[in-house]
């Protein structure tokens, strides 16, 4: 798995929403892609899930390493991204 650069330096810790919205467009992937890659790996969400992530902010935690096998990342890199909730 190869992240952008700029992902790899620990004071290039960004929001996850950020972070999950650049990567997946970065892939070209749509959020039922997404999610389609995560049930790859045994774990079921909606797309409606994906965009909650992306937009409304909240935590995956119990989802990270699916989420990270679907956006092609590490799943520290989304462990230590900084959650954000929006405003």
């Amino acid at each position: 798995m190869s992240e952008p650069a700029e992902w790899q330096h620990p004071a290039a810790v960004v929001p996850l929403a950020t972070l999950l919205r650049a990567r997946r467009a970065e892939l070209g992937l749509t959020l039922q892609e997404v999610a389609d890659r995560m049930a790859d790996v045994g774990v079921t969400v909606q797309r409606q899930t994906v965009n909650t992530w992306e937009t409304r902010g909240g935590r995956p935690d119990k989802y990270l390493k699916a989420l990270a096998h679907a956006l092609e990342l590490k799943p520290a890199l989304l462990k230590d991204s900084v959650w954000e909730a929006s405003r």
